[in-house]
């Protein structure tokens, strides 16, 4: 799995807690994860654009012809935490199948934010569960075929 460290500027910082405390709601902290996601690769390409996603998708990042479809989830822990990583509805969970990328961005209330860039059978598999729980691999347990 990727590593990604990135470093917000002191206003990056400060637009992020004004628009994004720490409430504890979890809405806040994957809107806030999906900005620091997008922070990211306008540091890479400051041209890059960020369409609306279509059903499935958190986050979609447009680079000349290049059209990259995110699954993002956040956490304010400082790692992984397997344990609170979820997936819920069908459409992200096709996707991820087919090889969408998930960001898990750590330590979203941090200056220093950290996104693992994570891959489905080769990083995870996922567990059905009343939603799709992520799981890290270490088996070569058979996957569901289908959402359903």
């Amino acid at each position: 799995m990727e590593s990604i460290a990135v470093k917000l500027t002191s206003s990056q910082f400060s637009k992020l807690n004004s628009l994004f405390n720490q409430s504890g709601k979890s809405a806040d902290v994957g809107k806030r994860a999906v900005e620091i996601v997008k922070i990211y690769f306008m540091s890479k390409n400051p041209r890059c654009t960020f369409p609306v996603p279509p059903s499935g998708v958190d986050l979609v990042v447009q680079e000349n012809r290049s059209r990259k479809k995110l699954e993002i989830k956040g956490t304010s822990e400082l790692n992984i935490a397997w344990g609170k990583l979820g997936v819920s509805g069908c459409p992200s969970f096709d996707k991820l199948k087919k090889g969408m990328p998930l960001y898990r961005v750590t330590g979203v209330f941090e200056e220093t934010p950290q996104i693992y860039v994570l891959r489905f059978k080769k990083d995870f598999r996922m567990q059905k569960e009343p939603r799709w729980r992520i799981v890290q691999t270490t088996s070569n347990k058979q996957e569901p075929r289908t959402c359903a």
